[in-house]
């Protein structure tokens, strides 16, 4: 018995926006598929990751990540250097699962540690006396790895010291605009 063809229209970008539902996906001959989300976020997936539009600003996969994210808030988005320990042990970007991230960003410390990362590195990866928290080392290895388990933050070990940043790419690729509502959320005042 042959093979039947779907008849289901290919739904670009445009036909989404007349449809009024703001979201699908779209693939091209050999290309990673297109996501578009009603917030006006834009991308292309892939193994290599990213590269598209998340609100108001360009957005360039891991090999070269450049530009900002959002019209809300700057995140700072700085390359890759060369000779970097592997990265400690982390879920794959299909692996990441929606609850499992907001169940580590519940934490008002941990969005903070990852509003933080987006808004103001200084280098690649920070420590995590960087952030200047009156904490326990214990409470930190705590909320460090899990952000790393969750797969928002990305650790390696240098010597004696782990290092973290978060995983912007593989993040957008998988819940675009979460990170725009992480960068644009106002810590709340402590009086």
């Amino acid at each position: 018995m042959p093979a039947q063809k779907s008849e289901e229209p290919q739904r670009t970008e445009a036909s989404l926006a007349e449809a009024g539902t703001g979201t699908g996906t779209e693939t091209t001959a050999g290309l990673a598929p297109e996501v578009t989300t009603g917030a006006g976020v834009t991308g292309a997936t892939g193994a290599a990751g990213v590269t598209g539009t998340t609100g108001a600003a360009e957005v360039t996969g891991p090999a070269g990540v450049t530009g900002t994210t959002g019209g809300r808030a700057d995140i700072k988005m700085l390359p890759e250097p060369p000779g970097l320990p592997a990265p400690l042990p982390e879920p794959a970007v299909s692996e990441l699962r929606l609850e499992t991230v907001l169940g580590a960003l519940s934490d008002p410390l941990r969005l903070g540690i990852v509003r933080k990362l987006l808004l103001e590195a200084e280098a690649f990866d920070h420590t995590c006396g960087w952030f200047g928290l009156d904490r326990p080392k214990s409470s930190l290895t705590h909320h460090f790895k899990a952000l790393r388990e969750a797969g928002i933050t990305r650790q390696r070990q240098y010597g004696l010291e782990r290092r973290s940043h978060v995983r912007v790419a593989d993040l957008n690729a998988r819940f675009p605009g979460l990170l725009d509502l992480v960068a644009a959320w106002t810590p709340p005042t402590t009086d």
